[in-house]
C-alpha cells in the first residue's frame, strides 16, 4: 500500500470481516458491534430522544408563557 493511497482515504477498513469477532449482518455483510451493543445503542438513542422532546416541550411552553404574559401587559 502506497501513501498515494493513504492520500486519498483508502485505509482498507472494509477488505476483511472482522474487528473483535463481531457478528454478520442479514445481508451477509460483517457487522462490527454486538446484539448487545446494538440493544445499548437503541436505548441510549430513545433517551437521548426523550430528553430532546423534553427540552423541545420545556423552550415551548417558557416561550408560550413569556408571550401571553407580554400580550396581556401591552
Amino acid at each position: 500500500m502506497s501513501h498515494h493511497d493513504h492520500a486519498h482515504g483508502s485505509h482498507h477498513i472494509q477488505e476483511h470481516g472482522g474487528h473483535g469477532g463481531a457478528g454478520h449482518h442479514p445481508s451477509g455483510r460483517p457487522t462490527y458491534f454486538s446484539e448487545q451493543e446494538w440493544s445499548d445503542f437503541q436505548k441510549s438513542d430513545r433517551a437521548a430522544g426523550g430528553v430532546v422532546v423534553a427540552l423541545m416541550t420545556a423552550i415551548f411552553t417558557t416561550g408560550l408563557c413569556l408571550y401571553t404574559t407580554i400580550a396581556l401587559i401591552v
